[in-house]
């Protein structure tokens, strides 16, 4: 699936953004695989891949930037999530300014 993505993109631009988002550690394992393969590909199409986005230690060793770390939104319970909601809709702001 991710050299089809790649290739419908190589063919009109050099350069790709993909932004991802990794809320804990299964994803951030998940993400860190996409993101070498998605790495691997693109050098051998000659598209540049640009990952931005929130991910974990994993995508991170994997070349990712995160623009914030996933343990800023580990929240469990109603009330938590209540008293942190204006937090994560500032997060969720911030971050997608930050993938223009």
């Amino acid at each position: 699936m991710a050299q089809r993505c790649l290739r419908s993109f190589s063919s009109s631009a050099r350069r790709v953004k993909v932004c991802l988002l990794a809320g804990e550690a299964s994803g951030d394992a998940i993400g860190s695989g996409l993101i070498r393969a998605m790495s691997a590909l693109a050098s051998r199409e000659g598209t540049i891949v640009d990952f931005c986005g929130v991910g974990g230690v994993k995508m991170d060793k994997a070349g990712f930037k995160s623009v914030f770390s996933t343990s800023e939104l580990s929240v469990m319970g109603f009330l938590p999530v209540l008293r942190r909601l204006l937090s994560f809709y500032v997060r969720v702001v911030f971050l997608l300014r930050s993938s223009r």
